[in-house]
């Protein structure tokens, strides 16, 4: 597509990973608001992390020692928290982890 400058179906970006979900439009909501409690299922500050990685890297080219910093940082944070400890607990007592999102 890159090469190309042709069009690609949305078929076809699934194919290629470009896209991760392709829904019927009449589907669109009931899928959204099903991914969306999928989400906020999950540790608040592990999203927090994850979104505030993306932000950097997306706008961090080349990358700078700082900005690697911030993200080993960041990673840090998310890795030592209680959320991280109850994510691991819950997996081994086989239950739904319970986030407090620190």
């Amino acid at each position: 597509m890159f090469f190309t400058a042709e069009p690609i179906s949305a078929e076809g970006a699934l194919g290629l990973g470009i896209i991760n979900h392709l829904v019927d439009a009449g589907d669109l909501e009931n899928f959204t608001v099903r991914l969306a409690r999928k989400i906020i299922a999950n540790s608040p500050l592990s999203i927090q992390v994850i979104k505030e990685q993306l932000n950097i890297l997306g706008n961090a080219l080349p990358m700078t020692p700082q900005t690697f910093e911030h993200i080993d940082m960041l990673r840090r944070i998310a890795g030592t928290s209680s959320d991280y400890l109850e994510g691991i607990n819950a997996f081994y007592e086989k239950r739904k982890p319970v986030f407090k999102g620190e």
